[in-house]
Parts: structure tokens; sequence; C-alpha cells
């Protein structure tokens, strides 16, 4: 059955409202404020962002885990032979969307993406669980393994 046979049921958007009174004049406040709430009620991953990149020959989307945010950005960390982080390195504009369905709340944001300092790569890297750090050295992230064997051995 096609999508003309059957309409796709839409739900009706009446939660939340914005009032420019709520909203400021600071954009970094007000996600700020959302973001608390989204932690605060329990909305799963809640720092879960889709990352928009331009790659040689097409755009692509995934999903990336905020680590922090401030004035001067969003930071979230990946290998720097993703396929995320080549297409940052030829080309650094990126997008990223949050969506709180339960908030019914989306949140929109365009950029310049620039890397972190390698201290603070460093400092994160080392932070992530033991199996983490070593699931990373041993893998290519975006890459196609051979077999689990060979992934294994690494």
């Amino acid at each position: 059955m096609s999508t003309e046979d059957k309409a796709i049921p839409r739900s009706e958007y009446d939660r939340s409202t914005l009032m420019e009174d709520d909203a400021g004049n600071d954009p970094m406040m007000l996600f700020g404020r959302w973001f608390e709430a989204a932690q605060a009620d329990g909305l799963p991953e809640p720092h879960a962002v889709a990352l928009a990149t331009m790659g040689p020959l097409t755009i692509s989307c995934r999903m990336v885990l905020l680590q922090s945010f401030d004035k001067d950005g969003f930071v979230f960390y990946t290998n720097h032979n993703s396929r995320k982080a080549l297409d940052l390195e030829r080309d650094p504009r990126a997008a990223l969307t949050f969506y709180w369905p339960a908030h019914e709340r989306q949140i929109r944001i365009e950029g310049k993406a620039e890397h972190v300092t390698a201290e603070t790569s460093d400092a994160y890297f080392r932070s992530r669980p033991r199996e983490s750090r070593i699931g990373a050295w041993s893998s290519d992230q975006s890459r196609p393994v051979d077999d689990r064997d060979t992934l294994e051995q690494r």
C-alpha cells in the first residue's frame, strides 16, 4: 500500500509554546534551558544529535553525542580518520539537529566545525571506558572489516 492510499497519521504539537519573552536574546541560554529540561525529565539520549556534513560527492548525516557546549559552540568527538572527520576536513560547514519529541522541540545549529585542542581530545579519550578505547584502537571507523577474526586480532 502506498502513502497515496493511506494517509500517514499526524500528531498535534500543542504541549510546548515558544513566546518571544521566554526565548530571550541569547540562543545559547535558551538551548541550555531546553537541554537541562530534557535531562531533568529523563528523556532518552538528550545529548544525541544528528550531524550533517558535506562529503566529496554527497551530503551525509549521522548521530553523534554532544559532549559539552558553551558560548563558543558545541563539542562532539570522532575518530580523526572517520568519514565525518574527513568530510569536515574538506568542508568544515556542518549542521546539527537535536530532536526531543516528548518536549515537542527541535533545535537546528549551522556553522563551521573546528578541532578542539589535542589536550582536550586526549583527555576525553582517556576518560572513555577501557573497552571503548580498545574498540577505537582496533577498528578503522567508517571502514569495512574483513572479518571478525581480523578485528579481534587487532
